[in-house]
């Protein structure tokens, strides 16, 4: 039997949630090798090679109509350029464990950005607010009490939700056919703004290269941005903001589960207790056993 639209969109969004998740592993070990600006050019400057030779390879559009750059402007300023750094600078400041959780908080502020409607005689809506609001103060308030890693969790959270309205936008894509071209001038964009900042911060001279920082490089830009974001803004469009919630466990179950193999990173109960409490308030969010939080995208 065929698959439904919304069932593909789920396994991109689910696959995209993974990757993100090795993401912040990877990016917390090679922020000890290069400068936060200069990794974020690296990495949005492979993508663009990699998604440049992907859509060369499969007759992509690369071409943008005047309509569609705005959405452009607001996914690549907003999203990649704003959210990323913030996603960099959290990991650095706190873990890839506390980073992929706190960034957990992304699709509850999808729905909340969307405006789902009303709650009234929605038990389960509020519900899941309320218990995605406790977990995102668990996870600031049960930080440890160093003051640079409670800031970095606040930062981390703030980049999650510029990271929604970025996925807002991109489920409001009308056609498959227009997401590569609107992730592409998106990357364009960002990697451009990101240049001259990554030159001025930046001596590739005084970086130390190696196979493994060249392996990071090429994951952080080929599978976690390019691959990433095709497939999470395909994933939003079939299957609607909502539906990130039911599956965005993947991310944070592979960044504590590799962070502590790799980096030797501790989970302790905050942490747990956080993304059990986000990922209970997403569930409910999207519980199909309740009335459904219908949700309106902002144009």
């Amino acid at each position: 039997m065929a698959l439904t639209p919304r069932w593909v969109g789920l396994v991109y969004l689910a696959a995209a949630a993974a990757l993100f998740g090795g993401m912040y592993v990877v990016s917390r070990w090679a922020l000890t090798q290069v400068p936060l600006l200069a990794l974020m050019w690296l990495r949005y400057a492979t993508a663009l090679g990699v998604l440049g030779a992907y859509g060369l390879a499969t007759h992509r559009r690369f071409t943008l109509t005047r309509s569609q750059l705005g959405r452009v402007a607001g996914i690549g300023l907003v999203g990649m350029g704003l959210a990323g750094a913030g996603q960099l600078w959290g990991t650095a400041l706190t873990s890839a464990g506390w980073a992929s959780v706190a960034t957990a908080s992304t699709p509850v502020f999808m729905i909340l950005w969307a405006r789902g409607a009303s709650p009234a005689g929605q038990r389960r809506g509020w519900l899941g607010l309320g218990c995605a609001g406790v977990g995102t103060a668990a996870l600031v308030l049960g930080a440890p009490a160093v003051p640079a890693f409670r800031w970095g969790v606040v930062v981390l959270v703030a980049a999650a939700l510029g990271w929604a309205l970025s996925s807002i936008w991109a489920s409001h894509i009308p056609r498959r056919d227009q997401v590569f071209g609107i992730t592409w001038g998106a990357l364009v964009l960002a990697t451009l703004v990101l240049a001259p900042v990554a030159a001025i911060t930046w001596h590739p001279r005084d970086t130390t290269w190696s196979w493994g920082l060249v392996w990071a490089v090429l994951y952080l830009g080929g599978a976690s941005t390019a691959a990433a974001l095709l497939l999470w803004h395909r994933g939003v469009m079939l299957a609607g903001p909502a539906a990130g919630a039911a599956v965005f466990f993947a991310q944070p179950l592979v960044g504590v589960v590799l962070g502590g193999w790799f980096l030797g990173e501790a989970a302790p109960v905050a942490l747990l207790l956080g993304a059990a409490l986000l990922l209970l308030g997403a569930r409910w969010l999207t519980d199909p056993g309740g009335p459904p939080l219908r949700v309106t995208v902002p144009r």
